[in-house]
Formats: C-alpha cells, sequence, structure tokens
C-alpha cells in the first residue's frame, strides 16, 4: 500500500493573526482533516508528533520506506499584502517535484487566487534534502497575511481535500471520497479466502489473503472495490465478496 510521512509543523511560538494558536496548531488540525480522506483513498501514513525536531522527524522518516515526505507549514513574508501558497521540493528530486505540481495544481482549483499558487525549488531544507524518500513542502499562506489565516481556517476540510485528491494523482490510485467506516465479513462461493490487492484492478499486486469469515473495516468504495483494512495493511477487495 502507498505510505505518506506527514510532518506538520512544529512552530509552537509563531501565532496566527486570527487568534487560533499556532502555526503548529493549525498544521496539525489540517493533518488531522487530512486523515479521513487518506484512510478512505487507501493510503497509510505516519504523523510526526509535535515536540519533534525537523532532523528527528528526517531520521524516523529514513528509519521506514515511504513514498513522499511531506511537510504542511505557513511561510514568514514581512508584508501583510503578500499572499499565496507554494509547493517546494529539491532540484534533485524528480519524484518531489512531481508531488509539488500535483499539490498545487489541486490548490489552484480551490485557492481564491489561484495565480499565486506556484512550485519552485528549494535547497537548504532538511526537510527536502533530507529524506530518502521523495519530499514535497506545501508553504500555505503566509503568517503576516490575515486573508490567508482566515481563510484557511475557513476552508480546512477543502484544503484537506485538495491534498489528498493531489496525493492520489501522485500516487497512481483513486480518490475516494470518506464514508463512516464500518466492519465486513470475508464471504466468497468457495470458501478460499479474498485477495487484498495495492490497486482496485484484478491483475493488481495482492497484499495478503484475508481469511474467510474474518472482519475487515470498510472505509471506502471505489466502483466495485472497497477499500479495506486488515490490520496494519490498507488495500482494496471485491465488494461482492465482503458482508457488510
Amino acid at each position: 500500500m502507498p505510505t505518506l510521512y506527514i510532518s506538520p509543523s512544529s512552530l509552537e511560538a509563531v501565532p496566527v493573526l486570527t487568534g487560533g494558536g499556532s502555526e503548529a496548531y493549525q498544521m496539525h488540525l489540517l493533518a488531522d482533516a487530512l486523515e479521513p480522506y487518506l484512510l478512505s483513498s487507501g493510503i497509510g501514513y505516519e504523523c510526526a508528533k509535535p515536540d519533534m525536531t525537523p532532523e528527528i522527524r528526517v531520521r524516523q522518516a529514513n528509519e521506514g520506506c515511504y513514498d513522499l515526505y511531506l511537510t504542511l507549514r505557513v511561510t514568514p513574508s514581512g508584508s501583510w499584502q503578500n499572499r499565496g501558497i507554494t509547493a517546494l521540493y529539491a532540484p534533485s528530486d524528480s519524484r518531489g517535484r512531481e508531488a509539488a505540481k500535483w499539490l498545487a495544481g489541486a490548490f489552484r482549483e480551490i485557492y481564491p487566487l489561484p495565480s499565486l499558487v506556484t512550485t519552485r525549488p528549494a535547497t537548504g531544507i532538511e526537510e527536502l534534502s533530507g529524506p530518502k524518500a521523495p519530499a514535497a513542502l506545501l508553504e500555505l499562506g503566509y503568517h503576516d497575511s490575515f486573508p490567508d489565516a482566515v481563510w484557511l481556517e475557513a476552508h480546512r476540510d477543502l484544503a484537506a481535500q485538495a491534498i489528498a485528491v493531489a496525493l492520489t494523482g501522485f500516487l497512481g490510485i483513486p480518490f475516494v471520497y470518506p464514508q463512516k467506516p464500518h466492519c465486513g465479513i470475508v464471504s466468497t462461493p468457495g470458501g478460499t479466502g479474498l485477495p487484498l490487492r495495492e490497486r482496485p484492478w484484478k491483475d493488481a499486486a495482492m497484499m495478503q489473503l484475508l481469511p474467510e469469515g474474518s472482519t475487515v473495516l470498510v472505509c471506502g468504495r471505489y466502483q466495485t472495490w472497497y477499500v479495506v483494512h486488515s490490520g496494519d495493511a490498507i488495500g482494496y477487495a471485491p465488494a461482492a465478496y465482503i458482508l457488510v
């Protein structure tokens, strides 16, 4: 299954202009809003803890195997007039550049000033140069911009959805809108169990065989496939053979 490392800002000392807590608090709220979209679309993730420094986060991510290292933060501008969203990537990271393009494309669809949604390479940033996984850094407005702070707080769920749409496009899997998770029972005609696959098609790699009669958690549906959670695994299984 595709897996992300998510690194929301750790800047607790930087307040947002709306009075809605710190930058770290707002970015962790955004990560929380992103969670149901990831689960419903079959994406696993690890989210950094607020008290972890960038160096510790990169070290933790490099101990695992992730398809993308995604940083969420707000940018200081020095002027209250500055607005915009920027997706950054390391110059030598072609997959990171691709992820940044997907992120920018998704935010151009929802941000009120789409011409100010851009991508650019960046150097000297640990969370872009340090991860062994492809990395992208999403700068969601500016510290000094009251309109950007208001927009993000008012459209947090929409922003989370845009990130999920971009991530599914980058990973080559369908975007599945969240539904309330519910339990299902594996039931096949021959009683031989049900393959859990990495993608929603018959020739996709099988992750594991779900035993006949086993209980799984259904978190979404794409066409004739359920997005299924079984233990630590997230994948796709034919909806016809899961009783809900």
